[in-house]
């Protein structure tokens, strides 16, 4: 079980800095090493959708969208999405269901090995798709609206792991 390795105040220091953008980068570097996204794995609901946000923004940065469906982090889109409805991100949600969509409709995309199927089906027309909505991401990272959620939401970050599901019902 995690165990807060930092104090509160320092917590604090961090999420309540000037510097937006720092404050996203500081907090990724203590949520992120307890990258077991799944509910029992001690992430409570804040935690999770802090945490889905950066995983599906570093993954489009570092190689689009379709690394991110071909990478693990695929398998969470739905978690993703309803993060950002919770966080109020509705550009970025948008952009995600865009990119969603790029795949054929009534396609079950809940294996990497499905979603890697289909991403090699893709032609030129879905890439560019992928690459224009990737640029779009870019563009709207909705950096206030999300520091605004992780203020908001103090009192729930960098707590002990809650090893339940409840949070999440």
């Amino acid at each position: 079980m995690f165990k807060r390795k930092v104090s509160k105040e320092l917590i604090k220091r961090i999420i309540f800095d000037e510097d937006g953008q720092g404050t996203i980068f500081r907090l990724d570097q203590y949520l992120l090493p307890r990258n077991d996204i799944a509910p029992e794995y001690g992430f409570n609901r804040a935690e999770r959708n802090i945490t889905l946000y950066s995983i599906y923004l570093g993954e489009v940065f570092h190689g689009g969208h379709s690394l991110y469906f071909l990478n693990p982090s695929g398998d969470f889109y739905q978690r993703t999405l309803d993060g950002l409805e919770e966080m109020k991100l509705y550009e970025i949600k948008s952009i995600l269901l865009e990119a969603i969509n790029v795949f054929p409709k009534n396609e079950k995309m809940n294996s990497k090995t499905h979603r890697e199927h289909l991403v090699k089906q893709f032609d030129s027309e879905m890439l560019d798709k992928f690459q224009e909505l990737d640029i779009k991401l870019a563009k709207n990272q909705c950096s206030d609206r999300l520091l605004q959620y992780i203020r908001n939401n103090f009192d729930q970050i960098l707590i002990e792991e809650t090893n339940s599901k409840k949070a999440f019902e």
